[in-house]
């Protein structure tokens, strides 16, 4: 898994597409930048949130 942005405290929205497997994660700035696009296995989705700033979260589930 590659390594995760140094600084997400720019991140202010976070979409998460709920999958079997893995979980697809893009985080936007306040100006709708994509700052960070990621796979991310269950494991890994905790410690990702933990990691930002308090955000809104969309999850799409299909």
């Amino acid at each position: 898994m590659s390594k995760l942005p140094s600084d997400l405290s720019t991140v202010t929205t976070v979409a998460v597409d709920l999958a079997k497997h893995v979980f697809q994660v893009h985080g936007c700035d306040v100006s709708g930048k994509v700052i960070v696009a990621k796979a991310l296995r269950r494991k890994d989705v905790l410690p990702f949130f933990i990691t930002v700033t308090p955000i809104t979260v969309l999850l799409l589930l299909r």
